[in-house]
């Protein structure tokens, strides 16, 4: 098999679909990424689904794996755990048919906001600081 990058320059290669979108059409609510470690064979399953789909790019299911996104569900402390799970279902799903596997790292809502005012803060202090 040739890797990504060979693979890349000869034909155009298809990916999976959302992950969250497609858990939450069968009814579950809560956290996608807690079922790296609960339910693994569902995420296992929807990987073979995308795969027989067709798809040569499959993605962890770790949109949601840091530690931020994780405390809504009291999982900070399993981010690890959680993403290293979701790279093995991953890596088991894509084995006997030599998919390729990438990482998903999703964004944090309002982050961007929260820095921006963490630095105008930051500099306000220094530009104010008094001299000795």
């Amino acid at each position: 098999m040739m890797g990504l990058l060979e693979e890349l320059k000869t034909r155009i290669l298809t990916a999976d679909g959302a992950m969250g979108t497609l858990l939450y059409s069968y009814g579950i609510e809560y956290c996608n990424e807690e079922l790296n470690l609960q339910r693994p064979d569902i995420i296992e399953r929807i990987h073979e689904e995308y795969i027989q789909a067709g798809a040569d790019i499959i993605q962890t299911n770790t949109y949601g794996g840091n530690a931020l996104k994780l405390a809504r569900y009291g999982l900070e402390s399993q981010v690890k755990e959680i993403n290293e799970a979701a790279i093995a279902i991953a890596k088991r799903a894509a084995a006997p048919g030599g998919q390729f596997v990438f990482g998903t790292i999703g964004g944090i809502r309002g982050f961007g906001r929260v820095m921006r005012r963490l630095i105008k803060s930051s500099r306000w202090w220094t530009s104010n600081r008094a001299t000795s």
